[in-house]
């Protein structure tokens, strides 16, 4: 922030206060003491001058008497009203600052689109805006002299996880969310945010809390998420449809070609060797072309995962992936009841997710050797985890990894679910994906 230059008033105001520290940099008790003596040599010398001086006129001791007593006043004048006077002065300016600041830092706090509370280390609210009544609906003064947690959470105690009690147990900043309903009965979504305020000896003795308005954003995300869903089922639908009909026309259409060029080929006399060669080399490029259209539909929609589960779709896909990628040695160990079907969502995320996995592995892990892929289904929770021994990641990279557009899917994927990928790469190198999702034990049967 720019700061101005010292204006003419500012100075003279300024010089007033250093003249009021230069006046009372004494402690009263020596102001005292010097007027005290001051008044003392004034005497002494009166009665000095008035008994050198041979002169009894009155007049004359009068004149003496007040021109010493103009001696005993002026330094009550110099050291104590002067003093006293640009005291007064600096005390009023610094008054007048005081006042000035703080009507800005109420029309600041009172203005501001978030909502501000102060908290006493006790959970008692001293100071609340507008916008924070306005926030949870309540009337003027309504917070202050109230605990945080009755107003906040609707609790008759503090709770552990309340960003108020967290600051003041670790003095640090908290941050929670939490939901309120308006008058009107719709939904409000508030980011309570706290800062903790230090005492002199260190500890937290009270607490800010800042509440802001996220409603529209997490609406916004709701929504973002949802039609991501709705997006990636849509995607779901047409890879089964397109494999569906890939398999069921393309299929019997390349079946009756072949069975066709099969009849061509034994109905040409033996003496046109060169027509059979031809025709067997037609039967063999329409059978690759069918092995080519029934990998493209399991590539699509594998039929061994509706049919089988995820275990022996896993074991599919590395198998495929192993025979064309001979580089790698890869190693699949499934644990836990992998027997059970999961719900069908989790499984196709999964699928999908070892698809990706072992594409980045191929694009961006240099010198990897070794894959090792993990599945382990227990009751309430599915672990799927991918790891390879190539160079690996830095931790910074490692958290810009999940930024990418295949990674960026899969978090897509597992957010419906309530899953949680992680990416972790040790300091001996390598890289492991860690994918957590918990089960519904209801959808989990079929």
């Amino acid at each position: 922030m720019a700061t101005e230059p010292p204006r003419e008033g500012d100075a003279a105001k300024g010089g007033g206060a250093a003249k009021s520290t230069r006046y009372l940099s004494l402690s009263p008790r020596s102001l005292l003491f010097l007027t005290l003596m001051w008044i003392f040599l004034a005497e002494v010398l009166d009665m000095v001058l008035l008994r050198q001086l041979l002169i009894a006129s009155p007049m004359v001791e009068a004149l003496i008497d007040a021109a010493l007593l103009l001696v005993i006043l002026s330094p009550i004048y110099v050291l104590l009203y002067r003093p006293f006077l640009a005291h007064w002065k600096a005390r009023r300016l610094i008054e007048e600052e005081l006042r000035k600041s703080a009507k800005q830092y109420r029309s600041l706090v009172e203005n501001i689109n978030f909502g501000i509370t102060l908290i006493d280390a006790d959970h008692t609210i001293l100071m609340a805006n507008r916008a924070q009544e306005r926030f949870f609906d309540q009337p003027s003064g309504a917070f202050v002299g109230r605990k945080c947690y009755s107003v906040f959470q609707g609790l008759d105690r503090a709770c552990p996880s309340c960003p108020c009690q967290e600051t003041l147990r670790t003095g640090r900043p908290a941050a929670s969310e939490m939901e309120s309903r308006r008058a009107d009965g719709s939904l409000r979504i508030v980011r309570l945010t706290t800062f903790p305020v230090f005492a002199q000896d260190g500890s937290t003795e009270r607490v800010i809390e800042v509440a802001e308005d996220i409603t529209e954003s997490r609406l916004a995300e709701k929504e973002i998420r949802y039609l991501n869903q709705q997006l990636i089922r849509t995607s779901e639908e047409e890879r089964k449809r397109l494999a569906r009909d890939l398999h069921d026309e393309f299929g019997q259409i390349i079946a009756t070609l072949q069975l066709g060029m099969e009849t061509l080929r034994k109905d040409i006399p033996e003496e046109l060797s060169t027509q059979q060669g031809q025709c067997l080399k037609l039967s063999g490029l329409i059978a690759r072309l069918g092995d080519r259209v029934r990998d493209i539909t399991t590539r699509l929609r594998p039929t061994i995962l509706d049919d089988l589960g995820l275990e022996s779709a896993l074991r599919w896909h590395v198998e495929q992936f192993a025979t064309e990628m001979e580089q790698f040695d890869i190693d699949f160990k499934a644990e836990g009841q992998t027997d059970k079907r999961l719900p069908v969502e989790t499984e196709i995320a999964l699928y999908r997710l070892c698809q990706e996995a072992l594409n980045n592995i191929v694009k961006h892990a240099l010198g990897a050797k070794h894959i090792v892929i993990r599945l382990v289904v227990k009751r309430h929770t599915v672990f799927f985890s991918v790891c390879d021994d190539g160079q690996g990641v830095k931790p910074a990279m490692a958290n810009m990894a999940g930024r990418g557009i295949g990674l960026l899917g899969m978090r897509e994927r597992l957010a419906p679910l309530g899953g949680r990928l992680t990416i972790v790469s040790p300091e001996e190198g390598g890289t492991e994906l860690r994918v957590e999702v918990p089960l519904n034990q209801e959808k989990g049967e079929r």
